[in-house]
């Protein structure tokens, strides 16, 4: 995992007692021991463009073009773009030295937001989610979720649990947590007959 440290991405060790804060944090709820959750902005690579050159100099890929820059010969054996990808996912804080990543609800979809923690460590919030419709997924459909009680996201598995939406509905969020961690909150259903009704 990735963080940056004064505008410079930094790699990450993904351990709740090394970890750097991200350069965002926006906290929703703290509980009586002082943990916080919110959500956490992180910089993470995407992707690698290479370029590779042959023994002559001369590029034995294609004519990469970007931004106005032609680049086509070299003397370097390659080139190489990173780019990079701003995530905003759900995060706790155990003090101002620890944090734990909770990640995104669904793959495709960074944006999740803890919104709840009981004094049991229980955590709730709301994240973002696909239908695979494109005419539903342009309302940016929103599902609760629950937080495991530890374990964080390290990019090969969604950590959350996703809680659904009533039948026909887009969007779901947590309202309040007991100590138990038996939720209330809200659901739109049949969004698409009758508008979402909640």
């Amino acid at each position: 995992m990735c963080g940056v440290v004064d505008g410079v991405p930094q790699d990450v060790v993904a351990s709740k007692t090394t970890l750097v804060h991200p350069t965002l944090q926006d906290v929703w709820d703290m509980n009586s021991s002082g943990v916080a959750v919110g959500s956490v902005s992180v910089v993470e690579q995407f992707t690698l463009e290479r370029i590779e050159f042959d023994s002559m100099g001369l590029m034995n890929w294609f004519k990469a073009t970007e931004r106005g820059l032609d680049v086509d010969y070299g003397t370097d054996l390659a080139m190489e773009t990173r780019y990079w990808a701003l995530f905003s996912t759900a995060g706790e804080f155990d003090s101002p030295d620890t944090w734990r990543w909770l990640g995104p609800l669904a793959w495709g979809d960074s944006v999740a937001i803890a919104q709840l923690v009981n004094d049991a460590g229980m955590i709730a919030g709301y994240g973002g989610v696909s239908t695979g419709d494109s005419t539903l997924d342009a309302f940016m459909p929103t599902h609760a979720f629950r937080a495991p009680a530890s374990g964080e996201f390290d990019g090969t598995g969604i950590k959350l649990a996703d809680l659904g939406v009533l039948a026909g509905g887009l969007h779901s969020m947590p309202r309040a947590m007991n100590q138990a961690g038996e939720l209330v909150g809200f659901s739109d259903f049949d969004a698409q007959t009758t508008g979402g009704l909640m």
